[in-house]
């Protein structure tokens, strides 16, 4: 996928468990999974080339489209948690999960 151009993208559908993964050759390979949405309908979207030094039409799946258009909670969600965070340092791996799902209850509330 890394010597495709960039634009290009690969799809597989899983039918019985309706999955969607979809693989963009962005400036990396970018890989998402959904259950809502797939590749198509493909659109054009604005990036910078360096080569050309000016913004080019590139392909851009439908399911990167709706992620890029809702991640902001989920980032504003991880921000907040990150300035607010439980001071627990384990070694258990259970410990760091319960300390995580304690930071998104107190952020939440």
């Amino acid at each position: 996928m890394k010597k495709k151009p960039r634009g290009s993208y690969a799809q597989v559908v899983c039918d019985k468990n309706r999955l969607a993964i979809v693989r963009w050759n962005d400036n990396k390979a970018v890989t998402l999974i959904s259950s809502y949405v797939g590749a198509e309908p493909v659109e054009k979207i604005k990036r910078y080339c360096k080569d050309s030094k000016n913004k080019v039409d590139v392909d851009c799946p439908q399911i990167v489209k709706d992620y890029n258009k809702h991640m902001g909670g989920v980032d504003l969600a991880d921000m907040l948690i990150s300035l607010y965070k439980t001071p627990f340092k384990t070694r258990r791996w259970y410990i760091g999960i319960f300390a995580q799902i304690l930071d998104i209850c107190i952020n939440n509330a």
